[in-house]
């Protein structure tokens, strides 16, 4: 908006191989208050997808179950819920 900072996304590589592809990990997809909600979460995920280097590596992330804005951000840019991680607390 008007050359305002709005937010930031990054990813890195996996470096690790953890789930035996070669891919690429969003680390961060931050918007501003002010600029959530109007459709930036999935236009910033489609730009960092098209602009990372290797095509062959596959681009992998983790929303907080918590997060619906951002799970629905991710889901309209096109990613696919693969299942993820259940997390429950620990019986004290």
């Amino acid at each position: 908006m008007n050359g305002e900072w709005a937010g930031y996304v990054s990813a890195t590589l996996d470096s690790s191989n953890s789930i035996g592809l070669p891919t690429y990990v969003v680390q961060e997809l931050i918007l501003t208050p002010a600029h959530r909600g109007h459709g930036y979460g999935p236009h910033l995920s489609t730009l960092l997808a098209a602009s990372l280097p290797d095509r062959t590596r596959i681009l992998t992330g983790t929303i907080h179950a918590a997060n619906t804005g951002a799970r629905a951000a991710a889901l309209t840019a096109g990613r696919h819920d693969i299942g993820g991680w259940l997390q429950l607390p620990l019986a004290g």
